[in-house]
């Protein structure tokens, strides 16, 4: 197990671009329940859930905005 945490770690602190996509939720959402069932309490596990928690914030708002976006525009343009 200390294997798969330290590659991850690594894995996050080297290329945490990797981890902010919205198209990866889903995976994080699986690495982080495997974490907390395996490896509980370690630092890996802290920073999936950070990385978890800003990015489901980053799309609330993308979605949020995107919805202001939809509402905002004319009725006469939604029908183009």
């Amino acid at each position: 197990m200390d294997t798969i945490s330290t590659f991850l770690d690594i894995r996050i602190e080297k290329f945490p671009e990797d981890f902010c996509q919205a198209s990866v939720l889903s995976i994080l959402k699986q690495v982080k329940n495997y974490l907390i069932v395996n490896i509980p309490h370690s630092d890996v596990l802290n920073h999936f859930h950070e990385l978890l928690t800003q990015l489901q914030t980053e799309v609330a708002n993308d979605s949020e905005a995107s919805t202001e976006e939809a509402s905002d525009m004319p009725a006469s343009a939604s029908h183009l």
